[in-house]
């Protein structure tokens, strides 16, 4: 400076015009850079501890980033807490209300879905929705804020190479789009499968007696093995693909950051940016791509929990083709009519049947007395049994019990009035006495070791 001054007056204002437009054509972290040194010097000078200083400073904000570390690993335990409990909560319910949907479904929705199906959307996919909601709490809302946040500091940093931030996102979209549309059927096919390998599975082992006594085992593991392979083939594609998609994202990381390095080198060469802002601008970068990838992840998995939603929705949605009447009549009291079941004109077809099971059926049964029904296997005992429990209701003329139209009754009375004995025994798990009480739990040992001895 003193220097400066004993140059004559046009020197010095054409040193002063250089200056100028050196420091403006500097990088504003640069000229701060610049102006530090200049002030670090007259600290220097008038005696100041520049160290103690620095050191004070260095104290203050490695607390404030360790506060804040701390602050982020509570959130996210927080966070991973709340999104566990709130997505375990939500397959509860509706795994609680598919099990009550189920039990008001007749025979002829049970047929529909099966029972297999039924397993499979009350188990695998209902698992498959509360995946997705524990990422989607977890990363829908945490993804855009770090996404926003990395672009904002990004673009303070360097506006200028904002393009190479653009371009590294729009390519992972392309490949995650690219992505979507060929793996999206294959989620369809893939809980279908698992309804297959389910069906296969429970005939199997509820008939293994019957295949051992025909030496069908061979011919029923050879059925299993096809329906095991198809899914296993399913899945092979669905996690190479996203397999494949894996390098594509660490070849778009390396040369994000490769790019970033070679356009940031200019930059500093230039002096319009320092060393460590470019290392700065690389961080909010990989933050940025990173958020974009996973907003793109939890579009990938979104598909097949969908597939799975729809399955749940189907079952909730379905509509019961027996139902109770609006205004239900009551059997009548009469100990003569109240045990008296009665055919008239009864036809029925079963749903998608081409003949009627049954045709021009007219009976009665009297109480007190034993009606036996006889006939070939196939010729309609089971349905008529059916009719009257109505699991089914007919398709033409009436089925009377008590006096009464059993459609005009609710079920639950219906039944009350009935005793029934399945032809295939169903044993629900528990003690003896549970089954043996199973419609009156209110019944004390006495009648229930009764009923046991007989």
């Amino acid at each position: 400076v003193s220097l400066a001054t004993e140059l004559p007056k046009a020197q010095r204002q054409a040193l002063a015009q250089t200056v100028t437009a050196q420091y403006a054509a500097m990088g504003e972290s640069v000229a701060q850079q610049v102006a530090s040194l200049a002030i670090q010097a007259e600290y220097t000078a008038i005696g100041v501890d520049l160290n103690a200083i620095q050191r004070t400073s260095i104290f203050k904000t490695g607390g404030k980033m360790l506060l804040v570390a701390l602050l982020v690993l509570l959130s996210a335990v927080g966070a991973t807490l709340l999104s566990a409990r709130i997505s375990a909560g939500l397959a509860r319910d509706v795994r609680q209300q598919l099990f009550e949907k189920v039990t008001t479904f007749s025979s002829a929705e049970i047929n529909r879905f099966s029972t297999a199906s039924l397993i499979t959307r009350t188990s695998n996919d209902v698992q498959q929705v509360q995946q997705v909601v524990t990422l989607m709490l977890r990363m829908m809302i945490y993804a855009p804020i770090m996404g926003v946040g990395g672009i904002f500091y990004a673009v303070q940093k360097s506006a200028s190479m904002s393009w190479i931030i653009a371009m590294a996102v729009l390519v992972l979209l392309c490949i995650m789009g690219l992505l979507f549309i060929f793996v999206m059927p294959k989620f369809k096919t893939l809980q279908k499968l698992v309804d297959r390998l389910n069906l296969v599975t429970r005939e199997n082992v509820s008939g293994i007696m019957v295949s051992r006594a025909y030496n069908t085992q061979d011919f029923e593991a050879e059925r299993f093995d096809g329906a095991n392979r198809a899914l296993a083939k399913t899945n092979l594609f669905v996690q190479r693909a996203m397999v494949v998609m894996m390098p594509f994202i660490n070849l778009i990381m390396s040369g994000l950051m490769l790019l970033i390095i070679w356009f940031g080198a200019k930059e500093v060469s230039q002096a319009t940016m320092q060393v460590g802002d470019m290392m700065a601008y690389m961080q909010y970068a990989m933050q940025v791509v990173m958020s974009f990838m996973f907003v793109a992840m939890m579009f990938i998995m979104l598909p097949r929990a969908a597939v799975s939603a729809e399955r749940i929705a189907e079952v909730l949605e379905a509509e019961n083709s027996i139902g109770d009447p609006k205004d239900p009549v009551q059997p009548s009291a009469d100990p003569a009519v109240r045990g008296l079941i009665e055919f008239k004109d009864v036809s029925f077809r079963y749903p998608g049947a081409e003949k009627d099971a049954l045709t021009d059926i007219t009976f009665t049964a009297k109480p007190g007395e034993m009606t036996a029904v006889i006939g070939a296997t196939g010729s309609g005992k089971s349905s008529l049994m059916n009719l009257i429990l109505r699991f089914y209701d007919v398709t033409g003329g009436q089925v009377k019990v008590g006096g009464q139209d059993v459609r005009a009754m609710r079920q639950h009375d219906l039944r009350q009035l009935l005793g029934y004995v399945p032809q295939k025994s169903v044993l629900f798990t528990g003690t003896i006495a549970e089954p043996i009480s199973l419609c009156a739990p209110e019944l004390s040992e006495a009648p229930i070791y009764a009923a046991a001895g007989a």
